[in-house]
This record gives C-alpha cells, structure tokens and sequence, in this order.
C-alpha cells in the first residue's frame, strides 16, 4: 500500500527537517515580531500571497507537519511523492519570484523543502544497491533557486509600461480604481511612462481592457475612460487564461517595484530630471537635473499640477476618500 509503513527504520534527520521547516513557517506568521529578517521588496510582496484565503506560510506549516507523521509511520514512498511536489510547487513559486521581486524568508522555505527531498530519497532508496541517481527535479529546482538568490543580491526590476516611452522624463504609476490616478494619466498624457498598479482586484481585468485597448490605437486617456464606462455598464470581462497569469505577473512585478522605492499610496510620480515645460521661463537652474518623486513619504513641489497636490493620505482632493496601499 501506498501509505502502509516500510520495513525500514525511521529516518529522524528527516523528522527534524520536517519540524525545523514547521517551526520556520510557522514564526513567520507568529504573533510576536520574531520573524526572520528578510529585506527587500519581495518578502512584503509575498507576505499577503494566499491559497483560497490562506496564507502560503499556514501552508507550508501543514505540508511540514503532515511530512512529519508521514516519515513516523516509515511510509517513504508517500514521504517521497508529497517532498517531489512540494519541491515542483516552489520551483514554480521561484519562476515567479524571478519574474516579480525575490523573497529572502521564502527562499529560505524552499532551501528547508530542497533539503527534506533530498534525505527522504536518499532514505528510500537504502534498500537499493546502489546510490540513487541524479534527480531531475531538484536540479533543475537548484538552478531556478540560485537565479532567484543572485536576482535578490541585485533586485533589478524593469516595472512593465503600458504606454509612454522607455526614456520618458515622468513615470506615473497608478491603478485605474484610485480616483486621483485617472486624474493623472489625464495631466501627463502624452508626455510620460504610465505603468498599471492593482489596488483592488478589480484593478486586473481594467488594466487587460486597457492594454488591449493601447494595443489597438487608443491612446491611455481613451483607453481609460473605456474601461470606466464598461465598469458603469458592469460590461468588464475577465482576461483569459493565459493572458491573466501574464497580466497578475506583470502587476505583481510593478507592485514590487513601488515598494522597493518605499511608497506605499497611488498615484507615484517620478520626474527625472527638469522637462522642458517645467522649467523656470527665464531660464534659471544650474541645468543638472534630478530625480523627484511624488508621493507618499515625498516633498511636493509646484511644479506639479495643482489638481494633484493632496495630503499625503488622500487618494486626489480634499473631498475624495483615503487612498488604498496597492495590492
């Protein structure tokens, strides 16, 4: 049977690996701040990632656990199938991370799960005559994992554009449900890099309808005010699959990017340099240029449109409600 006990002893090393990978998830969900120190963007990014409402830490607890009562009962052939998917599973989460924002603590979890794989096999297979052979799956999840580790040491995320060109003196980042950001994309069209945050999940099918849009000739402004009068008729479909994990991806990646700059309200401006028809008319400056930002946590300056300049915790005027953290 499948999960009856094998007459092999049990393997307590991969015991302890399976309840050092317990208790590795599960302070990472803990209470108390004693989480693992994980810097960069990533680990916010991945932090609020659920399966059906649950957290992938609560996930890893339960895979840990249940690898726990597996390895007691010496049923290594099922201890073996359940370590190789899981292994799949975090080759695919590192596909993602390399095409979004790497996550120390996670990478971490997958380093606990490489490890566990790799002692429940080398266990099973005592009853060979030989040494097992070259695993597949783990290398091609080792190359996967040293990618992800070299892009975290870099963390260089290129965020996806949805119109504007790639040299473009403004980046405005906004999300098609923030009242603030269709005033913006209103301001700067034309003259900037627009690049599609999801706030809301709504924020996913709006920006596929735009992209789709800009695709076909529409320019951003257009393509927007589409988008709303098709949120109005409750006419906005959903993206296809495959185009929705694409689209998911690409937002998650521009997510990422925002956080990694440390702001955490929509809209973002980013100016680089001084544009042309923001400089002084006479002519004044010492012409080097800088970067500004605008946003939250940042210095607001009149040269930005006056429609635009807000408290820092509201999502446009006065009037309008408290912008949502991207999501």
């Amino acid at each position: 049977m499948f999960f009856s006990p094998q007459r092999l002893p049990v393997s307590w090393s991969s015991v302890c690996i399976a309840l050092l990978g317990a208790a590795y998830c599960a302070i990472q969900v803990a209470p108390v701040p004693v989480s693992v120190p994980c810097p960069g963007s990533g680990c916010q990014l991945f932090q609020d990632f659920t399966v059906h409402g649950v957290s992938l830490w609560w996930v890893g607890v339960a895979y840990f656990a249940f690898m726990v009562l597996v390895c007691l009962r010496r049923a290594y052939g099922a201890a073996l199938a359940f370590a190789t998917a899981a292994l799949v599973a975090d080759a695919v989460l590192l596909i993602v991370m390399l095409m979004t924002a790497a996550c120390i603590a996670c990478l971490g979890a997958g380093a606990i799960i490489a490890f566990l794989f790799f002692i429940i096999r080398r266990h099973a297979n005592i009853k060979c005559a030989q040494e097992p052979g070259p695993s597949f799956v783990l290398i091609a999840w080792s190359g996967f994992f040293i990618a992800a580790l070299a892009f975290a040491a870099t963390e260089d995320i290129e965020p996806w554009r949805i119109a504007g060109p790639d040299n473009a003196e403004r980046r405005v980042y906004f999300a098609p449900s923030c009242p603030a950001c269709r005033d913006a994309i209103t301001v700067f069209s034309g003259n900037a890099a627009f690049i599609p945050v999801a706030e809301k999940d709504s924020d996913n099918a709006a920006v596929y309808a735009m992209h789709k849009a800009i695709a076909n000739g529409s320019t951003v402004v257009e393509a927007l005010d589409a988008v709303m009068q098709a949120k109005m008729n409750d006419t906005l479909a959903e993206p296809p699959f495959p185009d929705s994990v694409i689209i998911r991806l690409k937002l998650i990646k521009n997510k990422a990017e925002v956080m990694r700059l440390g702001f955490t309200k929509l809209p973002l401006i980013m100016i680089n340099g001084m544009p042309r028809d923001m400089r002084p008319a006479n002519g004044t400056g010492n012409g080097r240029g800088a970067a500004a930002s605008y946003g939250n946590g940042a210095s607001r300056s009149s040269a930005l449109p006056p429609e635009l300049v807000a408290p820092l915790d509201s999502c446009g005027d006065a009037n309008q409600e408290p912008c949502d953290p991207p999501r």
